[in-house]
């Protein structure tokens, strides 16, 4: 699928967002829109842990404040969460050099790392990698039947395969490209009003 045809208001910052698991199926991760027919569920894609998420658009909004500290109830205002959450998240974030922090009064979150080196894929890595997965799958290894005693061992293979491929897709997404595919929607939103 061509950028013209998936325009959507998408910026140029992203890569494809094709994706083709055992060559018979393609996702488009972003949409959670499945094509042809997915062994990937689509719900599966769209269940990527929250963290994840929370931990992008910390940073994102962070990086969008340079030169600002941002406290753990602004960050959970923007984010809507609860400041709690925030501060879960971003300790696991300070951790990986991602942020500092600064204690006490007019203290907070500072963006600690270049937004335009960091990719998605190592925020996923260092809060939700091998959250593709179910915690549950269909099947019982002890059955009889050929596909009840498989299918858990198949479906493990296909969520491993899946999980390589989505990181390495984020892989080539950095903060800052995120922050510019929003200042974009931004735009094209108040130039159609």
């Amino acid at each position: 699928m061509s950028n013209e045809k998936r325009s959507r208001g998408q910026a140029p910052f992203f890569p494809p967002i094709r994706m083709d698991i055992h060559k018979s199926c393609v996702v488009d991760i972003l949409n959670c829109t499945k094509y042809d027919y997915s062994i990937v569920r689509k719900e599966a894609i769209c269940e990527v842990n929250s963290e994840f998420t929370i931990a992008v658009h910390s940073l994102v909004l962070l990086a969008h404040r340079p030169d600002h500290m941002a406290s753990s109830e602004l960050i959970a205002k923007n984010v809507c969460t609860n400041p709690a959450r925030i501060r879960k998240i971003m300790s696991s974030l300070r951790n990986q050099g991602f942020v500092k922090t600064k204690e006490g009064i007019g203290g907070g979150y500072m963006l600690a790392c270049d937004p335009k080196e960091v990719t998605l894929a190592e925020i996923y890595r260092s809060v939700s990698n091998g959250t593709l997965k179910p915690h549950w799958c269909s099947g019982n290894p002890e059955e009889s039947c050929m596909v009840s005693s498989n299918m858990h061992h198949v479906m493990d293979q296909i969520f491993c395969e899946a999980e390589v491929y989505f990181t390495n897709y984020l892989d080539r997404i950095t903060i800052e490209s995120v922050l510019g595919k929003i200042k974009l929607d931004s735009i094209q939103a108040r130039e159609k009003e």
